[in-house]
């Protein structure tokens, strides 16, 4: 479970895929849960070409300062993803 003082959207299944997300990123706080991995595919914001960056995370907390725009895809569907806007 992911606690943040900062203001953020958690990302539901129907935001990961071809569409923007509904607020962009200032970072992404990511929780993968003990014993698995996740692979997450995303799209930096500055990137106009849309080609998404994938990125394998193990088990714990991450995080990631980076603008992003889209989700396309998540390997495990037990990560928690939290889109930090401020």
């Amino acid at each position: 479970m992911i606690s943040s003082p900062t203001k953020c959207y958690k990302v539901a299944a129907g935001d990961i895929g071809a569409k923007e997300l509904p607020v962009y990123s200032k970072a992404l706080a990511i929780y993968v849960p003990d014993g698995a991995t996740a692979t997450i595919s995303m799209v930096y914001l500055n990137n106009l070409d849309g080609e998404a960056v994938t990125r394998t995370f193990t088990a714990g907390n991450h995080y990631i300062a980076a603008r992003i725009r889209r989700i396309t895809a998540v390997s495990n569907a037990s990560v928690e993803i939290h889109v930090e806007t401020e």
